[in-house]
């Protein structure tokens, strides 16, 4: 699914003032039946998000949609107390509808005044991309990333392991969400990328080099994970700082 470019206007006499613009994708895959990822992308609000959901039969876009939605129905300004209680309750709505068997990944970013800040659980990544240089800002939650960083799977290898798929961390698993949290001081230019591991699986650096408008950007980030894999959804949301 293509979303239209939005963007949030710079407010006028704000020294501190930024703007952003935004553009998301959601594609089912080529093997799935179901879309169990959703995406929120509120350039008005600041705040973006990719959940994906897991549980099989339709509980895990159940759950994606439950916390995507709390999400959506904020109104500005997002302060962050009102997004952690919104965090939790649409964690606590998804653990007693799924009985802590089904739950979501997540990855949130919210910008204001120039400083983005993530909130992730799972293996839904987050990347910077900084004069055409991909740098990844999220650490996985998942068993495989727990050993690679043991040493005892080659970084390389990880995407390739019978355990991938299992993370450690998610909303809805448990009455209390356990999300990471991090910074990050934005400069006009930058982009930032959120997304699924439909897209991440099989993401390099070459995709984006050669700066593109955001929507081509997005659609060569969508296009390429489908065609070297496209084994699972894939979603992502890209967001310019300008």
């Amino acid at each position: 699914m293509k979303a239209p470019l939005r963007r949030l206007a710079r407010p006028r006499g704000d020294a501190h003032a930024w703007s952003a613009h935004s553009t998301s994708r959601s594609h089912i895959g080529r093997v799935r039946q179901i879309n169990e990822d959703r995406v929120l992308d509120r350039a008005d609000l600041g705040l973006w998000a990719v959940a994906d959901g897991m549980g099989g039969q339709s509980r895990g876009d159940a759950a994606a949609e439950t916390v995507i939605s709390a999400l959506a129905a904020l109104a500005g300004p997002i302060e962050p107390d009102r997004l952690t209680l919104t965090l939790e309750q649409a964690n606590r709505e998804v653990y007693r509808a799924g009985a802590g068997e089904s739950g979501t990944t997540l990855v949130l970013l919210h910008v204001d005044r120039g400083v983005g800040t993530l909130r992730w659980a799972g293996d839904s990544r987050a990347y910077l991309i900084r004069n055409e240089r991909l740098k990844l800002l999220t650490r996985d939650h998942s068993v495989v990333q727990e050993l690679v960083e043991a040493g005892l799977v080659e970084a390389d290898r990880a995407a390739h392991h019978p355990q991938a798929n299992v993370i450690t961390r998610a909303l809805g698993i448990a009455p209390q969400p356990n999300l990471e949290t991090l910074s990050v001081a934005l400069q006009p230019g930058d982009r930032v990328l959120l997304c699924s591991d439909g897209l991440s699986h099989s993401m390099n650096e070459r995709d984006v080099q050669g700066r593109k408008p955001l929507g081509p950007q997005a659609d060569r980030l969508l296009t390429n994970a489908l065609q070297r894999d496209g084994s699972d959804n894939t979603s992502l949301v890209l967001v310019e700082i300008t």
